[in-house]
């Protein structure tokens, strides 16, 4: 009896090691019609047996190294330790509605920036995203300036125009009231009508420090250092921001007491768990 070679032939030695590929597959094109037809395995020589015996052995092992694999990653995922967040859960006809409308947003969302990134060159600058409106609203100007050049030799042809919304160099301005002192016939003073503030600060900044404070939620010392941030040369502190919101608060609250006799006389109000006291009792 000659000795064997159990090389497989036709270099299918790393392939068949693939488990992604079929054991039939390795023969296609080959002698061999199919491994599941007896009649053409009935005319092979012994040593063409051996190389499919083996050739099936090294698939089987091949096979059987993937299945532990992928035990393994069933374990991370299906064990007494493993987080519920992370344990494997069947699909119900719920979660498929769930992943179904979750697909078909993201496709719509794919959609829409598609359709955004067509129409980009034609949305106007500061346009919100599905508005209708053609742009943002500009009002008309407070000031305009007209920029030209003085030099010989040039003649004018046409202008062009540039809107810019800014804030004003001096946003916080110092201004000085003179207020001229009169005597009328009688020997008394007479002044013009001014309104104007007890104090140094007016009526649109003590508005602003109010708004930092009740809208944004700043404390006085984030107030100090916004105000002097804007006006270097002010001396503003935490315990001015406060005297201005108290201040704020104490001539508003005529118009609190107001608004809470009327909230109390409704029959259905909405608010929060906080309670609301009637009579000196929670409500």
């Amino acid at each position: 009896m000659k000795k064997l070679d159990l090389n497989p032939r036709n270099g299918l030695t790393s392939e068949v090691l693939d488990p992604d590929l079929s054991f039939e597959r390795e023969f296609t094109g080959s002698s061999y019609k199919s491994l599941n037809q007896p009649a053409g395995l009935s005319g092979l020589e012994e040593e063409e047996y051996i190389e499919i015996i083996l050739l099936q052995r090294m698939y089987i092992q091949a096979q059987q190294g993937h299945i532990e694999e992928l035990e393994g990653e069933l374990r991370k995922h299906d064990n007494p330790h493993t987080p519920s967040s992370k344990k494997r859960r069947e699909k119900t006809d719920r979660n498929r509605e769930k992943e179904e409308t979750e697909e078909k947003k993201e496709e719509e969302t794919e959609e829409e920036k598609v359709a955004e990134t067509e129409d980009e060159g034609e949305r106007f600058p500061g346009k919100s995203k599905g508005s209708n409106g053609g742009g943002i609203s500009i009002p008309d100007p407070d000031e305009v300036n007209h920029h030209t050049l003085d030099e010989d030799g040039l003649e004018e042809i046409d202008t062009r125009e540039k809107t810019v919304i800014d804030l004003p160099e001096k946003p916080i301005q110092v201004m000085k009231h003179i207020i001229h002192i009169y005597e009328n016939e009688q020997g008394e003073k007479v002044e013009p009508e001014m309104d104007l503030p007890e104090g140094v600060y007016g009526k649109r900044f003590q508005a602003f420090v109010t708004l930092l404070r009740g809208t944004c939620g700043a404390s006085h010392e984030k107030i100090a250092e916004v105000v002097q941030g804007i006006r270097p040369d002010l001396s503003f502190s935490p315990t001015t921001s406060l005297n201005i919101t108290d201040n704020i608060s104490k001539q508003l609250e005529g118009e609190r007491q107001r608004i809470l006799e009327k909230v109390k006389q409704n029959k259905f109000v909405h608010m929060d768990e906080t309670p609301l006291r009637i009579d000196g009792a929670n409500g």
